[in-house]
C-alpha cells in the first residue's frame, strides 16, 4: 500500500509540487557537464528495443535481455535490416555498443541511457541514440500510454561529455544544437513522461529532468546547473527550466551555478516528487501505471493545449538559445576554463 507526504506549500516555492513517498516492496534500480531496470516478468508481455548510435562506432551484436525481444535500431540514414517481428515491424541493425535502450512494457515504455560507466555523460553517439529512440515512440508504440526517462547505474545524467570533443570547438556548439532538439522532442511527446533520476542529473542532464512532465528523485541526489562556473551558457536549459520553476527563481538559479541535493531541488520545483532512493523505480512504476488510466486523447489534447500555452510549441525562441551557447562555448573564456576542467 502506498503512503504519502504532502508537498508543503511555502513563500519561497512558486511552482504547486507533491511530495509522494511510495512503500512498495519491489527493488530500486541502484542509483557538471561531465568529462566523462526494470526486470521482465516471464507472466508479462515486455519488448526491448535497443536504440544505438551509428557515429563513429563500428558494428557487433548487442544481446537482448532475457524475457524480452530484442532490437537495436540505427540513427536516421543509416541502411537499416527489418526486423521479423509481424506485428510490429522494427529495423535493426548491430552495432557495438548500446548507448539507448528503449523497453516497453504494457502501458509504459521506458527510454534509458545506457552509459553508466560514464556516469551518462551526453556524447554525440548518445544523442544521436536517443533520437532513434524517441523517433520510435513518436511512431507509436502498441499499448504505450506513459513515457520514463530513465538512466543506468548509479547516476541519471552527468550533462555534456565535453571532454570526448575537448579539441573541436565546433563539435561542442552541435552537441548542444542537437541536446535542444532532442528536448523540444521530449516535451511535444503525446504522452506524459516522467524522469525518474537516481544520482547526479547535473547541466544537461538536469535539462532532461526538467523538460519531462513530472520528475522523481530521491534527497541524495545531485542536481543542478553549473554551466556559468565552466564558462558555459545554459541557454539550452534555460526554457523549460522558466517554465518548472518561473522567471525569478530560474534567474536566481541559473546565474548562482552550482548544484544542490535533492531535497533542495524537490523545494525549489526541479522534482515534482520525492522518494526514498530504495523507493525510486517501485514509486514511478506506480505514478506511470496511475498516468496511463487517463483518457488517452483527453491526456493528448492536454498536453498538445499546455505546450502551446507556455512556449514548448516556439521553435524560433528554443533554436536561439542553442545558438547562444554553441556561439558562447567556443570562446576563449570557454575555452581556457574547460582545458582547466579537463586537466584536473
Amino acid at each position: 500500500m502506498a503512503g504519502v507526504r504532502g508537498a508543503k506549500m511555502g513563500r519561497q516555492q512558486q511552482a504547486r509540487t507533491l511530495r509522494t513517498v511510495l512503500k512498495d516492496p519491489a527493488p530500486a534500480g541502484d542509483g557538471g557537464e561531465s568529462s566523462e531496470n526494470s526486470k521482465p516478468d516471464d507472466a508479462r508481455s515486455a519488448t526491448t528495443i535497443s536504440a544505438v548510435s551509428g557515429i563513429r562506432r563500428s558494428a557487433a551484436s548487442a544481446a537482448g535481455r532475457s524475457g524480452a525481444e530484442s532490437t537495436s535500431v540505427s540513427p536516421t540514414g543509416l541502411n537499416l535490416t527489418p526486423a521479423a517481428d509481424p506485428i510490429r515491424p522494427m529495423n535493426t541493425i548491430d552495432l557495438q555498443t548500446e548507448l539507448v535502450t528503449l523497453t516497453t512494457d504494457g502501458a509504459i515504455a521506458t527510454l534509458t541511457l545506457n552509459r553508466p560507466d560514464a556516469r551518462n555523460a551526453l556524447s554525440l553517439e548518445m544523442i544521436a541514440a536517443m533520437e532513434v529512440g524517441l523517433e520510435k515512440i513518436e511512431s507509436g508504440l502498441d499499448g504505450v500510454a506513459v513515457v520514463i526517462l530513465a538512466g543506468a547505474g548509479k547516476s541519471f545524467c552527468a550533462g555534456m561529455d565535453l571532454k570526448a570533443v575537448q579539441d573541436d570547438p565546433i563539435l561542442m556548439g552541435d552537441m548542444l544544437r542537437r541536446l535542444a532538439a532532442v528536448s523540444r522532442r521530449i516535451r511535444r511527446l503525446d504522452y506524459p513522461t516522467i524522469a525518474r533520476v537516481q544520482g547526479a542529473a547535473i547541466g544537461g542532464g538536469c535539462g532532461l529532468m526538467v523538460v519531462c512532465d513530472f520528475s522523481f528523485a530521491h534527497p541524495e541526489a545531485k542536481l543542478g546547473y553549473p554551466e556559468v562556473d565552466l564558462g558555459i551558457c545554459p541557454a539550452v536549459v534555460a526554457p523549460f527550466l522558466v517554465k518548472r520553476i518561473g522567471a525569478g527563481k530560474a534567474r536566481a538559479m541559473l546565474l548562482a551555478g552550482g548544484t544542490m541535493g535533492g531535497e533542495a531541488g524537490f523545494d525549489a520545483g526541479l522534482a515534482t516528487h520525492l522518494v526514498a532512493m530504495d523507493e525510486l523505480e517501485s514509486a514511478t512504476i506506480a505514478f506511470a501505471e496511475r498516468l496511463a488510466k487517463g483518457g488517452p486523447e483527453a491526456i493528448r489534447a492536454t498536453k498538445r493545449w499546455l505546450n502551446e500555452l507556455d512556449g514548448s510549441l516556439d521553435d524560433e525562441q528554443l533554436s536561439k538559445g542553442a545558438e547562444i551557447s554553441a556561439e558562447l562555448i567556443q570562446t576563449e573564456d570557454a575555452q581556457a576554463r574547460l582545458r582547466t576542467l579537463f586537466k584536473r
